[in-house]
């Protein structure tokens, strides 16, 4: 019974990531400019592989693959929101055109 809930609980957390992961995906296919995009890319692809890495960890169940997974979850949270922000802030200062207000209404009449 005890592998059984941790098997579910493996598998939800795996679906789970891989639903944001797809998420992310879409978002960088379907978001209108690059800085959507980049958001997009950044959020949901972090919280899916976090997931997966967790999954992973709950269904092996071993102190190595703990410490593994654990590494990959903080480096994953310190690394890409920040490599997000900095090439959110060379776009903007090199003058890659942002979405505004006014095209936003256009694009959806």
């Amino acid at each position: 019974m005890n592998n059984f809930i941790l098997e579910l609980i493996a598998s939800i957390l795996l679906i789970g990531g891989a639903i944001f992961a797809m998420g992310a995906g879409l978002g960088v296919l379907r978001m209108p400019d690059f800085f959507n995009r980049l958001n997009s890319a950044s959020k949901a692809s972090t919280l899916g592989a976090v997931l997966m890495s967790l999954g992973t960890a709950v269904y092996f169940n071993d102190v190595d693959v703990w410490l593994q997974c654990g590494l990959v979850v903080i480096f994953f949270f310190a690394t890409t929101p920040m490599a997000g922000h900095l090439l959110a802030r060379a776009a903007y200062k090199s003058g890659v055109p942002y979405l505004k207000k006014e095209d936003f209404k256009k694009e959806n009449d």
